[in-house]
């Protein structure tokens, strides 16, 4: 009998999901297939590797090639305590856990809100997924029809837990909307709300102020100070000015040292206000989008192949997908290195996601034979707005 006639999803979720927040849908799993599959692989595992034994002892013992014990000898307690586990604790041990797969699969229950992807297990969130954890949606296929939407993993430090049989524990390695029917047709869904919710914090996070305050190519030399979206930030003492959307969360700090000179980076990050000498700016905006510009009165500390590195530098930092060796921003020569950045490690929960949107990474450098500004933009592949969104940023870097 499916759970759905026992409670409606809906009335789960909406004890979970914050005040204000938008319930768009609610699920749960088919969880008698679920349950079938899985424990059917399970049990066929377990018994072969029982059967296998005991079908060579009783081959060998046959033949003639195995003597066996005395009768007395049988009934001693060396040979039948053994025999006792055998007999009655693996078989135990299989149907605690063929209950406990039985009971996870029964209280799973899938929420999709306004802002995140929920999994809740007896009415409890066990896995939230905001959409800036969010990317490339797959599905796993379990049967015809029937499948699972996966958008994330969890990754374990005790390899143990990597190789372990256990179905529940591997179940829950795999973050998903698990066993629903039409699975291409949820992931679709889903795919469609992640791109609207991305469009929606791109436009609040200002694109078209941000491209307006970052007109100096064509000519001009200031931002718009009318325009509400933009944040005009001005180093004091450095003369160095970025247009950043007010949505960001703008940060700054004093370094002794450009980049190329040292490696070690500990200077505290303090808000603008806070602060009333810095050479660097750092604005975050959405899907892990953001830029940071340093500025220093240096002769130059890299150059265009040391920046493009060679093998050390893409394992470590990323394949390079884009260069241009000779550019200017601001009336400024310089130049650019994008890698591409596959392994990610949530800021959030200090873990990988499968499957996590791979992050591209450019490296700006201009100098006007006096000062060196650095540039460090970040954004994900999808969608392209935020692209354009960090590159209007990126051109409106200035020193006056």
């Amino acid at each position: 009998m499916n759970r759905m006639s026992e409670r409606d999803p809906r009335q789960v979720a909406s004890a979970v999901i914050d005040p204000g927040e938008k319930l768009l849908w609610a699920g749960e799993p088919a969880a008698d297939v679920m349950i079938r599959m899985r424990l059917g692989r399970w049990w066929a595992w377990t018994v072969t590797g029982l059967s296998l034994p005991l079908v060579t002892y009783w081959w060998a013992a046959r033949s003639g090639r195995l003597q066996l014990p005395r009768t007395d000898a049988m009934l001693v307690p060396s040979f039948l305590v053994p025999v006792a586990v055998i007999l009655i604790g693996i078989p135990a041990l299989m149907a605690f856990t063929s209950w406990r797969y039985r009971r996870y699969a029964r209280s799973l229950s899938y929420v999709m809100t306004d802002r995140r992807l929920l999994v809740l297990e007896h009415g409890k969130i066990v896995d939230d997924y905001p959409t800036e954890r969010l990317s490339r949606i797959t599905v796993r296929h379990r049967a015809p029809g029937l499948g699972d939407v996966v958008f994330g993993r969890h990754y374990y430090a005790d390899s143990g837990m990597q190789r372990t049989r256990d179905p529940v524990v591997r179940e829950r390695r795999v973050v998903a909307f698990k066993a629903l029917p039409d699975p291409d047709a949820m992931r679709q869904r889903v795919e469609d709300w992640l791109e609207e919710r991305r469009r929606e914090a791109v436009a609040a996070h200002g694109v078209a102020a941000a491209e307006a305050g970052s007109r100096s190519d064509a000519g001009r030399a200031e931002t718009p100070a009318s325009d509400p979206a933009v944040q005009r930030t001005q180093g004091g003492g450095t003369g160095l000015v970025v247009a950043l959307p007010v949505v960001w969360k703008v940060e700054v700090r004093r370094k002794a040292h450009p980049r190329g000179r040292t490696f070690v980076d500990i200077e505290a990050w303090r808000r603008p206000e806070d602060a009333d000498d810095w050479n660097v700016v750092r604005g975050e905006g959405p899907f892990h989008s953001s830029v940071e510009v340093e500025v220093f009165e240096t002769p130059p500390t890299v150059d265009f192949k040391k920046t493009l590195g060679g093998r050390m530098a893409a394992a470590v930092g990323g394949k390079v997908v884009a260069s241009e060796e000779r550019l200017e921003i601001g009336g400024i020569p310089g130049f650019s290195v994008t890698r591409r950045r596959e392994i990610q490690v949530d800021a959030k929960t200090g873990q990988a996601v499968i499957g996590a949107s791979a992050l591209l990474e450019r490296h700006t450098v201009l100098h006007d034979g006096h000062v060196q500004i650095y540039v460090v933009s970040t954004w994900p592949e999808e969608p392209p707005e935020l692209e354009h969104l960090v590159d209007a940023v990126v051109r409106s870097v200035r020193v006056e």
